[in-house]
């Protein structure tokens, strides 16, 4: 999991945590 933080923190430090939750959720799902 610690990749998916990587790359949403390269995207976009601001909306890195709300897309790296989503993206979360989709995978729990």
């Amino acid at each position: 999991m610690c990749n998916v933080y990587g790359y949403f923190d390269n995207d976009a430090k601001v909306k890195a945590p709300f897309d790296a939750m989503k993206l979360r959720r989709r995978l729990q799902a």
